[in-house]
C-alpha cells in the first residue's frame, strides 16, 4: 500500500517523492519507495522531472505534481485527480 493524497493498494505501484528534511530545509530528503521489494529495482530509471512526487502503477504514471507548500509543512494537493 502507498499512502498518498489516497491509499493505493493496488500491486505493482512505486512512489518517489521529495519532502523537507525536518533538520535543514534547504536540503530536501528523496524517498523512493515501492509496495513490492522487486519493483524498486528499476525505480532509477522513472524520471520524474522536477515534480515533487509521482506515483507509478506496472510504470506508468498515475500521477504527479507538486505538493501544497505551508513553510516546514507540505501536503498533497486538494482535489489534484
Amino acid at each position: 500500500m502507498i499512502t498518498a493524497d489516497k491509499i493505493h493498494e493496488n500491486t505493482g505501484m512505486i512512489m518517489i517523492s521529495a519532502l523537507p528534511n525536518p533538520y535543514n530545509y534547504k536540503k530536501p530528503l528523496i524517498i523512493y519507495t515501492a509496495q513490492d521489494a522487486k519493483d524498486i529495482l528499476y525505480i532509477n530509471n522513472v524520471s520524474h522531472g522536477s515534480t515533487d512526487y509521482i506515483i507509478l502503477k506496472d510504470e506508468k504514471k498515475l500521477y504527479s505534481g507538486s505538493y501544497d507548500k505551508n513553510k516546514e509543512l507540505w501536503s498533497f494537493p486538494i482535489a489534484e485527480h
